[in-house]
């Protein structure tokens, strides 16, 4: 103990204040520091608990007193339920009460450790770690995505909108992939990302509808630099199996900085301020050109932090914020003053182009160096106020159960936006090509947010996005393509492109008056691709036709050349069963009656003559053709909910005049599609392997 009168001061929670995250941050003041003084967190009067803090060294203020203030940042993780925690430091001691209730999300975050086959699970590291293995990988992957669930919470509540959050899944665990490891190496990032996408879309672990993941790469190699070359260009090209991209359902990352990273809470703010050097000869830099270990750290969290961004539908904004070119300087947000100033800025491009888009340096206007300012009583990082209101809105950061999403739709002559069963809290207009926010109107009083929204004749944006939001959280996205009179109303672009889709197999006599198996199931598998287009909701009926797909495909698989054609394998499933309703017939049997509505419907569409932009009728009639006797009544008020969120006829088909091509391809699309339906119900038929119970 010493002589000094210390002081302990939370600046930024109140006592019996709630928390549904359970790694939170806590920032104070200290007064008098002394040199046998250090932190010790003690819970409900019981034994220490694990934390980490960071305080600052040289930076301070006196009060009358002429006593030294320092501020401090501790990161602590939370007990469940309602504990005591007592800060001390050395003489001094000061009580908060906190309780964590973790909430149980329908939409929440899951991280994984993407291993591909024929890969040891191993991260590239420094020599000698003996630690550098999938189980090791996952646990600092896991404390990282707690750090952002917390940093997200604290950068919203600083913009006055309480500490929202996503919910985490799970702990990190592996992800054993299909794709060979030496064939990863020769992909580019959009290649990787594309892959792991579908194959998490594919298998049965995650909801893809419901769970945004965050993967990374464990087979990520760095060759070392040994021109001397040190440039982030030169890294790059020396680097495979790397990706930072972020976007739907899925952010992906390398490991290459993985070896900086902590794995253990009470390492975090000492791994951030570490100074080691890193040995650019073998290991990967990616620090900002720091080239520390804590900088590398600092600046791929940041990166995870900005891609993450992207799925929870952010788009770039031209400013010094996380989703501009901020992020680097995350370690600030628990570091505070404590390191000093900022490192050097970029000198190069981060990324190159890929489907999140090019991150670009620009000029920062007046409003921007406000908005600048405005933060640095912070930490000086910070979501723009545009992103932070999307996250405000955005279902993964609203846990409440049993909601009612809202649909919006987008009238291509009035330029019209309109809201139903909710209202409009934001509209912006994004760059196509980089995702880059260009315009954007804001409606956060409630009393003031509009039901619809026109789009105002704009000079000089051409290639634009249109992005919308409303208040339960809905999101509609509209490409703009630039009309070549200025005057005319923007052309909305079809969803579904049928040109782009394989057609169904021809049944000719060269194939014995037969379906090809693998040539229809190639079809059948971009067709429900397409289908996914209808939205969210429809994920089921997606997931339920995927499924009888798989299932005819996992068959096929097991002998191609005996099961060449559709018919001959089922009829060998058909032999080979003695329960019908567990087979791969019966998975057939309702793929062919989705398929048939869906071609109902389409075929409905190219007859109407009124071209109304309301597709709900023709998907009706459809269905009670071709599905609805087959459905039970939970089946059926399933389905009444789904119709209410249909898309237009417009967005997606696109507009008549302009997408005369996609319709005709439509047109040509159907008769081969309803050929190999109305074979198939011929073929049951004729064996007699229709079945008539209901789902």
């Amino acid at each position: 103990m010493c002589d000094l009168e210390h002081n302990v001061l939370l600046k930024n929670v109140q006592q019996g204040e709630v928390f549904h995250y359970s790694l939170i941050l806590l920032k104070g003041e200290l007064a008098n520091t002394c040199c046998s003084g250090k932190f010790e967190i003690v819970a409900n009067n019981c034994e220490s608990i694990p934390f980490s803090f960071a305080i600052e060294k040289d930076v301070g203020s006196e009060d009358g007193n002429k006593q030294r203030v320092r501020k401090f940042r501790i990161l602590l993780r939370l007990s469940h339920g309602e504990s005591q925690y007592e800060i001390q430091y050395c003489s001094t001691k000061t009580r908060v009460n906190l309780i964590y209730t973790a909430l149980e999300s329908q939409f929440t975050v899951a991280p994984v450790y993407i291993v591909c086959k024929g890969h040891n699970g191993r991260y590239q590291s420094y020599e000698n770690d003996p630690q550098n293995d999938s189980e090791q990988a996952c646990r600092k992957i896991t404390l990282a995505i707690e750090l952002l669930q917390c940093l997200y919470a604290e950068k919203l509540h600083e913009h006055g909108f309480g500490r929202k959050t996503f919910a985490i899944d799970a702990s990190c665990r592996p992800f054993h992939s299909e794709l060979e490891w030496q064939k990863s190496t020769t992909m580019t990032e959009d290649e990787l990302w594309h892959r792991c996408a579908t194959e998490l879309v594919n298998c049965k672990r995650y909801d893809m509808e419901r769970v945004k993941v965050v993967g990374f790469l464990s087979s990520t190699h760095f060759e070392g630099i040994s021109d001397g070359d040190y440039s982030y260009e030169n890294i790059r090209k020396k680097t495979t199996g790397h990706a930072a991209l972020g976007g739907g359902g899925l952010a992906l990352f390398g490991t290459g900085c993985l070896y900086t990273w902590p794995s253990s809470l009470e390492a975090v703010c000492d791994a951030l301020l570490s100074q080691q050097p890193i040995n650019c000869e073998k290991l990967l830099d990616d620090s900002n050109y720091r080239r520390t270990y804590g900088g590398c750290f600092a600046t791929t969290l940041g990166s995870v932090c900005h891609e993450m961004g992207h799925t929870f539908e952010l788009g770039h904004t031209p400013d010094g914020s996380i989703m501009g070119d901020g992020f680097d300087a995350i370690d600030n947000v628990f570091l505070g003053g404590a390191q000093g100033a900022n490192g050097p800025k970029r000198l190069i491009n981060t990324k190159p182009g890929g489907l999140a888009g090019r991150l670009t340096q620009l000029k920062r206007p007046g409003e921007v160096l406000r908005q600048r300012l405005e933060a640095k009583q912070n930490d000086g990082v910070f979501f723009a106020p545009i992103s932070a209101l999307t996250l405000n809105y955005h279902r993964w950061f609203n846990h409440a159960k049993g909601f009612i999403g809202g649909s919006m739709n987008f009238d291509n002559t009035t330029r019209t936006v309109t809201c139903n069963r909710s209202s409009i809290v934001l509209v912006e207009l994004r760059s196509s090509e980089n995702g880059m926010m260009q315009k954007c109107w804001t409606f956060q009083e409630q009393q003031h947010q509009p039901i619809t929204f026109t789009l105002p004749k704009l000079a000089n944006l051409p290639d634009l996005t249109l992005f919308v939001e409303d208040a339960t959280g809905s999101i509609l996205k509209i490409n703009l393509n630039k009309s070549v009179d200025n005057s005319t109303a923007a052309v909305c672009e079809a969803k579904i492109l049928f040109r782009q889709l394989k057609p169904f197999p021809v049944i000719d006599e060269n194939n014995n008056f037969k379906i090809d198996t693998e040539h229809f199931l190639e079809s059948s598998n971009q067709i429900i691709d397409a289908l996914a287009c209808f939205g969210k909701l429809f994920a089921p009926i997606v997931r339920d036709m995927r499924q009888n797909v798989v299932k005819i495909t996992v068959k096929y698989k097991q002998n191609k050349p005996l099961f060449k054609y559709l018919e001959d394998l089922i009829l060998k499933d058909k032999d080979g069963n003695d329960v019908p309703y567990d087979t791969i017939t019966d998975g057939l049997l309702w793929l062919k009656r989705a398929f048939e509505m869906m071609e109902l419907f389409f075929r409905n569409l190219l007859e109407d003559e009124t071209r109304s932009e309301q597709v709900k009728p023709h998907l009706k009639k459809a269905y009670e053709e071709c599905l609805l006797p087959y459905h039970g009544y939970v089946a059926q008020k399933a389905f009444q909910l789904l119709h209410s969120f249909l898309p237009t006829r417009s967005s997606l088909l696109g507009t008549s005049d302009s997408n005369m091509d996609n319709l005709k391809a439509l047109d040509e699309f159907l008769v081969r599609f309803r050929a190999n339906l109305n074979h198939l119900n011929e073929f049951y038929t004729k064996h007699d392997l229709h079945k008539t119970y209901k789902a």
